[in-house]
């Protein structure tokens, strides 16, 4: 097992622990909301992509089964650096990355810093996220109390139940999320950044975070194509993000 073209196995294996694409695969990578995990991205869920296509799950420092061994990071460039040199796929083969809500931005400033340096995704998926020049969330969240944090976040669904009576757990997660906020915060822009690649929106019709009205705006990002659409549901659609393989597999078998 490998990551980048220069990565120890054991560190792949941190960042990517349900393993890589084979070599006849394009993976797509999947990068989790402020907070979260792999685990908001079940494997047998996703095993319905298109053939060729193998989702890859990544679990990002301070997330998931990192949460104790690894700080997270609160610097977008640094983390979309790291993201580069362990995760993408080396010798030219391509790739693509899917983010949910933060990790939507995550997923958008990878994908302009890759394309940057030559080795761009060939698509893009932005999902339950307005594009940050058209409404900069992070920067508001970054100013907000513990509390506040919690209350706003836990308010759109997605949280694990029993976290309300963990109390260690809970300031584990906030920790967390506050951090991916930071990060975005850091990444948060007034002109966008072209990614050199097909992009596709997709939003909740229900999502009291982030209004449809917005979602066209990623168009400004993208390169040889862009499309968005709504799925039933506030901003996790019906209650989990396997909502959203269909859309992908419908944008990746158009041309």
């Amino acid at each position: 097992m490998s990551g980048g073209p220069a990565v120890s196995d054991g560190l792949a294996r941190r960042w990517l622990p349900h393993g890589i694409a084979g070599h006849d695969e394009t993976p797509l990578y999947l990068l989790p909301p402020a907070g979260g995990s792999t685990a908001l991205y079940r494997e047998d869920d996703w095993a319905g992509l298109p053939a060729g296509v193998s989702a890859c799950p990544v679990e990002l420092p301070g997330h998931g089964r990192r949460a104790t061994t690894d700080a997270p990071l609160t610097d977008m460039n640094l983390l979309v650096r790291q993201l580069d040199a362990v995760c993408r796929p080396g010798a030219g083969r391509p790739w693509a990355v899917l983010g949910h809500s933060m990790g939507a931005l995550t997923a958008a400033a990878w994908a302009a810093y890759a394309h940057r340096a030559g080795h761009g995704p060939s698509a893009v998926y932005v999902s339950g996220a307005a594009p940050p020049w058209l409404s900069p969330a992070a920067l508001r969240l970054a100013r907000a109390t513990d509390a506040e944090l919690w209350e706003q976040l836990s308010g759109l669904g997605g949280m694990p139940p029993d976290l309300a009576v963990h109390p260690v757990a809970r300031r584990l997660l906030v920790r967390t999320m506050r951090a991916d906020i930071e990060a975005a915060a850091s990444w948060a822009r007034t002109d966008p950044v072209s990614v050199g690649c097909p992009v596709t929106a997709i939003g909740g019709t229900d999502d009291p975070a982030v209004p449809l009205s917005l979602l066209p705006g990623w168009s400004r990002i993208s390169v040889g194509g862009f499309t968005w659409t709504h799925l039933p549901g506030g901003h996790f659609f019906r209650g989990s993000l396997a909502d959203l393989v269909p859309v992908v597999s419908d944008a990746w078998r158009t041309p």
